[in-house]
Parts: structure tokens; C-alpha cells; sequence
């Protein structure tokens, strides 16, 4: 799409504007965890969004979850949410769009960890956990900084969708472009779209007349237009072809 470079550069520039704007709020959830659970989420083929960025519940590594920064270096960005899924993956989340990359652990001498996630956790440290494994302390092998992390229960990334919202039914499901960017939409109002595997984002959305409204959240929300249109199994999305493919080619995290 036209507007993919530019988008990715304005997120990861509006990142910065974030942890100024958020400050040291003390919030232990994230700004979505008040959408319904009871919400329909779910398409056609009864596919659930949230197993694009999950974790491994049966992983062994004690990194796998959900996860903010509550005291140390990079306290300020404790609305931040980071997702280690258990597989050597990494996410940033703020609101309802994310950042991906990937993290590595090493159960050595020295209990290395390594992940680079641009802001918050990005570096190389040796980590400590809790008995419990809800807490760990990082810190950081260049400047001796510490940072401690908590494990956080019951986030969810999906915005809340309108009520009633106008979706067409031949959009519904995946599509990939053919250099590796996909779109996902779902019955009840809720988009999905990553970007070349780098910048992820969830939005509300409604589709009329051969436009696709959507509205995601970084502090504060924003509203993106797409022109379309639907030639049997090619999407065109402003002049960008995509075609129909299954859940299960989804790129998650």
C-alpha cells in the first residue's frame, strides 16, 4: 500500500512522543482489557485474533507472557506491554498497534538475555526471576542498570468494536500481498494488518461503498481510509493487490 512506509516511520517517530506523553502512570493494564470477553470476535470460520500475538502457555521458558516494566530503567513506560511468546519472539505493544522482534535466552553462568525492542527492553542483561516466575529483574550488561518486570493477567489487545458497524461480508478473512503484508477482517467490526512482519496494528472498522473506515489507538485514536474493491479472490486496496489465503498462513507476531 502507498501509505505502508510512511505509517511504519510515523509509529515508530510516534513511540517517542509516547513515553513522554505517558509519563510514570502507575497502570497495571492495558487500555483494552476492558473490552468484553463475551464481544463477537470471531469470523465465519470461527478464527480468534488473539492468536496472532499470544504465548506459548506450555513453553518452559520462563519469559513466555505478558509482561510491563514496573520499577528501574525504563519505569516510565510502564503502560508499555511487552509479549515474550516462548519461541525466541518479542513484541512491543501501545494500545492497540506493535512493534515485532525477537529476543534470545541462555541458561548460562551468566543467565544471559538478549532482545531488542527499541524501547524499554533492548540491550543485552543478565536476568533474575522471582520463585514464582512472575518477576524478573534484567540488568543491563553495559551500564549495570536493573530493570524489574511483572507478569501481567488478562490483557487484551483488541479494541472494542462499534455496535452494529457496516462490514461487507466478501471481505471477511485473510489476505496477502505478494511481498508479505497481510490484512485480517472480522465479522464483528475488528481489523488486523502487519506490515511486512515489523509493525502490527488492530483496529475498528466499517466498509461501505468501497471504503474501509478504520479507527486504531496510540494514545490517541486514529482514523485511516482505504479505497477497495473485489474481483472474486483479489483485494484491491488502494491500487495494492492481496489475495485470499487461510488463517493458518496468517503471520503471527
Amino acid at each position: 500500500m502507498k501509505i505502508n512506509f510512511y505509517k511504519l516511520f510515523a509509529a515508530l517517530s510516534a513511540l517517542l512522543l509516547v513515553i513522554t506523553f505517558y509519563g510514570c502512570k502507575n497502570n497495571n493494564t492495558s487500555s483494552n482489557q476492558n473490552a468484553s470477553s463475551s464481544t463477537a470476535l470471531k469470523s465465519e470460520d470461527d478464527f480468534d485474533m488473539r492468536s496472532l500475538q499470544t504465548f506459548d502457555k506450555n513453553s518452559k521458558d520462563p519469559f513466555a507472557g505478558v509482561w510491563h516494566i514496573t520499577d528501574g530503567e525504563g519505569s516510565k513506560l510502564s503502560n508499555f506491554t511487552y509479549i515474550f511468546d516462548g519461541n525466541g519472539k518479542a513484541s512491543i505493544v501501545i494500545d492497540t498497534i506493535g512493534y515485532c522482534g525477537t529476543y534470545t535466552k541462555d541458561s548460562d553462568s551468566q543467565n544471559t538475555f538478549k532482545c531488542q525492542l527499541m524501547f524499554g527492553i533492548n540491550g543485552t542483561y543478565k536476568y533474575k526471576f522471582s520463585d514464582s516466575n512472575n518477576k524478573v529483574i534484567l540488568t543491563n550488561s553495559e551500564s549495570n542498570k536493573t530493570t524489574t518486570m511483572e507478569k501481567l493477567e488478562g490483557f487484551d489487545i483488541l479494541p472494542v468494536p462499534d455496535k452494529n458497524p457496516v462490514v461487507d461480508q466478501n471481505l471477511l478473512g485473510a489476505w496477502k500481498s505478494s511481498n508479505g503484508e497481510y490484512f485480517y477482517f472480522d465479522g464483528s467490526g475488528l481489523m488486523y494488518h502487519n506490515q511486512y512482519g515489523t509493525i502490527f496494528t488492530y483496529y475498528k472498522y466499517s466498509a461501505k461503498d468501497g471504503v474501509i473506515t478504520a479507527v486504531y489507538k496510540m494514545q490517541n485514536e486514529t482514523t485511516e481510509k482505504f479505497e477497495y474493491t473485489l474481483k472474486e479472490d483479489v483485494l484491491t486496496i488502494d491500487g495494492f493487490e492481496y489475495t485470499r489465503i487461510s488463517t493458518s498462513e496468517l503471520d503471527k507476531f
